[in-house]
């Protein structure tokens, strides 16, 4: 089965109640997700604190409360990536993918583009999601290898933003021949793999 597949006995969909509506009438709703899902790591409610540092760690069953309140999509990069460890993050993505929210922010491998494509009713945009370094991953990066750190989160770097603006841009100029995943107010741009492989080996 599914790396992180949570089975527990979650409800968080009383959280959104009171606001489900208009989320839902927005043309795209969209997100920060400021924690790990990881069935691998304690939740927040078992261990707030780890090492004297915040555990923002939720069961994956809070991604049915962002579906059931009509989130599109989420944006991921924030100071708690790195809360559940390597494998915590790898999980909370396979998460998000499983529930099928488009996501940006945190990366499954270099290869993968670096933004997030979308197109609303015919508007097309592209999302991108940074960490500044003043806010930083509360130093827990500093226990990750160097390669984990550089591919799989997403510092912000001025010279780095711009080429990945730049790189959005060609995409959108690609869009019509490429996969279009419906769903139910967006779609979003999946490029197809070897194009970015051979985009990043240019």
């Amino acid at each position: 089965g599914l790396q992180g597949y949570d089975t527990g006995n979650y409800n968080f969909n009383g959280s959104y109640k009171s606001v489900k509506e208009i989320i839902e009438d927005a043309d795209l709703a969209m997100g920060n997700l400021e924690t790990v899902l990881s069935s691998t790591w304690p939740y927040m409610h078992e261990e707030a604190y780890i090492n004297n540092k915040a555990n923002c760690n939720a069961p994956a069953r809070y991604l049915d409360a962002l579906k059931y309140a009509g989130f599109d999509a989420v944006v991921m990069s924030n100071n708690h990536n790195c809360d559940a460890g390597v494998q915590g993050l790898v999980e909370t993505i396979a998460q998000v993918e499983r529930y099928d929210l488009a996501r940006t922010g945190v990366f499954k491998s270099e290869y993968e583009q670096r933004g997030m494509l979308l197109d609303v009713k015919g508007i097309k945009i592209g999302i991108l999601s940074y960490t500044t370094k003043e806010t930083g991953f509360n130093k827990k990066d500093l226990l990750w290898s160097e390669n984990d750190v550089n591919v799989k989160l997403n510092y912000y770097e001025k010279e780095k933003a711009a080429k990945d603006i730049e790189a959005l841009k060609q995409f959108f100029k690609k869009a019509k021949g490429l996969f279009m995943k419906k769903t139910k107010k967006i779609q979003k741009i999946i490029p197809q793999e070897e194009d970015i492989i051979s985009k990043r080996r240019l």
